[in-house]
């Protein structure tokens, strides 16, 4: 159990970057940008860290918010299949196991603030404030605690936005939704901080990931992409989302560290890399004798790959986005054969 708030308890700010890839910071201070960043890697203590299995963003958010590995609060994915059937589940903050930081920090009596954390709908009552992150279904639904926020927040921001939509045509109109979803955070962010000056607070900024995993090629000098003529502009791009959250912990280190003495710590949930090939493990699965199809006669087209499946016939079949494999265990699936 924390001990109960005193006199000389410091405020905690966590500034989460979502996709923070080490190699690129590295870059970008030896070119001297970031200052801050780099002022705070010099005067604290910092470290490349091993991120969850898999490294992605459900399981490893989740993790830091928790101190639990995916094993322990069930969330490996964006999605899962629904036990006794296989149905598909999208999972929400809800369903995770396990109690969170913020949980016990109210128990003591401490104020927190959560921000723009993944996996964290639908918001509960804290002692503070609560803005639901990436797996809000849609913002007509409740994602703030209290509930005016959402008003205020639209108000402050000039129209509040949890993610960037679907509607760009081209990658330049794609990368400026990114840097004004980058505006609108970094707005609610510093205006939640100032109007609640929580006890402990953790804001997590996503447009980091959004831009890299549109954009990696043109910052990776080994993908073709990079030696484009138009990789400068994404670059570009890149280098603007994360100049603008270095701006911002300039501001956190001026008005939080420097004149109230806060604790500032920074933290991402996975770096970056290239992707160059994909592996379909379900055909791997298929060639190795594991998972077995029905007979291919007839149109498939529009069927669902586990309605193709002869289950009485498979062992084991992959499921999920990040590489996930399942055995088809007696008991559990519909009709499964592994005892």
């Amino acid at each position: 159990m924390l001990k109960r708030k005193n006199k000389v308890a410091k405020k905690v700010i966590v500034v989460g970057i979502d996709g923070a890839s080490p190699n690129l910071l590295n870059e970008m201070f030896e070119q001297g940008l970031l200052p801050h960043l780099r002022e705070i890697r010099q005067r604290g203590v910092s470290g490349t860290l091993l991120s969850t299995r898999h490294p992605i963003t459900p399981a490893a958010w989740t993790s830091i918010i928790t101190g639990l590995g995916p094993g322990m609060h069930g969330l490996f994915d964006f999605r899962r299949r629904v036990c006794g059937s296989f149905d598909v589940k999208v999972l929400k903050g809800k369903d995770r196991d396990g109690e969170t930081i913020w949980h016990l920090l109210v128990e003591a009596g401490y104020s927190v603030g959560v921000w723009n954390v993944p996996m964290t709908f639908p918001p509960e009552r804290v002692r503070g404030f609560w803005v639901s992150g990436m797996d809000t279904p849609d913002q007509k639904q409740g994602f703030t605690y209290p509930s005016s926020l959402m008003t205020w927040l639209d108000r402050r921001t000039g129209g509040y936005l949890i993610d960037v939509g679907q509607g760009a045509s081209t990658e330049e109109e794609y990368a400026e939704e990114i840097l004004h979803l980058q505006r609108i955070h970094r707005q609610a962010f510093e205006s939640l901080l100032q109007r609640y000056q929580p006890d402990a607070c953790l804001g997590v900024f996503t447009t980091t990931d959004r831009i890299q995993h549109a954009f990696w090629k043109y910052v990776d000098p080994e993908q073709e992409a990079y030696h484009s003529p138009r990789a400068a502009v994404f670059r570009e791009g890149v280098r603007k989302c994360y100049e603008d959250i270095d701006d911002f912990l300039g501001f956190l280190l001026e008005e939080y560290v420097g004149k109230q003495g806060a604790v500032l710590i920074v933290v991402s949930d996975h770096g970056f890399g290239p992707l160059y090939k994909d592996v379909y493990l379900n055909q791997w699965l298929a060639d190795q004798g594991y998972l077995k199809l029905r007979d291919r006669g007839g149109a498939w087209e529009g069927v669902s790959l586990f309605d193709r499946i002869d289950w009485e016939r498979t062992i084991a079949y992959s499921f999920g986005y990040f590489g996930s494999l399942y055995l088809n265990l007696q008991g559990r699936e519909p009709l499964g054969v592994v005892k």
